[in-house]
């Protein structure tokens, strides 16, 4: 496995600020290696031998628990997106992506009335290293990146919720918050030589934006705190299980 650190190929949608954070754009990967097309290729090692065949739909099943959890009526496009290392936003990770139909609120009445959809967008990553210590690197790296695009953009988010994961990381954080006319949740985990990220950015319950009953199965603040503190854990698991089979 050629491992070199690879640029976003792809610009994020304007105010899809999460997941154009997500990926490396430097021209140099953690610990100083030169990633230019005429660099000399180096074998993998650690968790990137592991995972150099993994696809990223695979390793994170198809994000059905997510998908089951937000209520998911449809999948936008040719359906999930799903990516290798070298492929996709992110081209140092193996991701899936897709954008998703959420369910919608009856408004208005009689011939007025319509129905209003909810919708998101969300990428889950896996970014595996040769080592702890160029993970690490590289994990601070895209929480700055993060940090510094948002100012960039002038993204200042309100009802913010911020902390670190549940379970057992080497170092974690998540923030969620809103930004007319999304809702958006970024977490990021580090484990041994490998990060676990989620980017999405979703409309507000089309329900309670129009005085109605609400119309997904969750709130706001429950979706943060099961992602943070159930989902992304299992994640982690299921994630180690597959290493450890593979080993």
């Amino acid at each position: 496995m050629i491992r070199k650190s690879t640029l976003i190929q792809a610009t994020a949608a304007a105010g899809a600020v999460a997941l154009l954070l997500t990926g490396c754009a430097g021209s140099e990967s953690p610990g100083g290696s030169n990633s230019s097309e005429g660099s000399e290729p180096e074998t993998g090692t650690g968790t990137v031998a592991v995972m150099e065949d993994w696809k990223g739909c695979w390793a994170l099943d198809d994000l059905q628990p997510l998908q089951d959890y937000l209520g998911v009526t449809a999948i936008g496009g040719d359906g999930l997106i799903d990516a290798a290392m070298g492929e996709g936003l992110d081209g140092e990770a193996l991701t899936c992506s897709g954008s998703f139909t959420l369910p919608a609120a009856t408004v208005g009445s009689g011939s007025f009335a319509g129905e209003h959809s909810g919708s998101a967008t969300v990428q889950m990553g896996v970014v595996p290293w040769e080592s702890a210590d160029i993970a690490a690197e590289n994990y601070a790296e895209r929480l700055k990146r993060r940090e510094d695009s948002m100012a960039s953009e002038g993204t200042e988010l309100s009802n913010i919720a911020t902390g670190e994961l549940g379970g057992s990381w080497d170092e974690s954080f998540y923030e969620a918050g809103d930004h007319d006319p999304y809702v958006y949740v970024d977490t990021f985990g580090r484990s041994g030589d490998w990060i676990l990220y989620i980017s999405m950015y979703y409309t507000p319950d089309p329900g309670l934006s129009n005085d109605q009953d609400a119309a997904y199965p969750f709130t706001d603040a429950a979706l943060v705190e099961w992602v943070a503190n159930e989902y992304m854990p299992q994640v982690q698991a299921e994630i180690l299980s597959k290493i450890e089979s593979e080993q």
